[in-house]
């Protein structure tokens, strides 16, 4: 065997090397996307369940949340109330800016995005149009 069949055989060992680790390479993409969609599913989730449990766990702010079941906001709340109001939309903004920022960038698939904006809607839109204006000032920076 001469030292140019070493070399040919050398070039083929090395090239079957290279598309066994781009094989490698895209399995291991594929598994970390996959991953990373999990983990922003759940961080969403559990912003989703962080938010619930501040209604829960203080009576004040379930109050505050009845009232934003009316279209317009009452005229003699406190500052502090206010603020709280705005925290609340805040972080429910928040969550679902996450969410579209997510979707394009393909972090969340179509169908989960299209199922998180009915709830969106459903939940503001229709459950509490009190937070309707205060979501519209939130959202003009974006």
């Amino acid at each position: 065997m001469s030292l140019e069949d070493l070399g040919n055989i050398g070039e083929f060992v090395a090239a079957l090397g290279v598309i066994i680790s781009l094989i490698y390479l895209a399995v291991q993409i594929r598994q970390n996307t996959l991953s990373n969609r999990a983990t922003f599913l759940f961080q969403a989730q559990s912003e989703g369940t962080r938010i619930q449990e501040k209604i829960f766990d203080n009576p004040d702010n379930a109050r505050l949340l009845v009232l934003l079941r009316n279209r317009e906001l009452p005229t003699d709340l406190s500052p502090d109330e206010l603020e709280r109001i705005k925290a609340f939309s805040n972080g429910v903004m928040n969550m679902y800016v996450s969410l579209a920022m997510a979707h394009a960038n393909r972090q969340i698939e179509d169908e989960i995005y299209a199922n998180y904006c009915l709830d969106f809607e459903r939940y503001v839109m229709n459950s509490y149009p009190g937070l309707i204006p205060i979501a519209r000032d939130q959202l003009a920076h974006y």
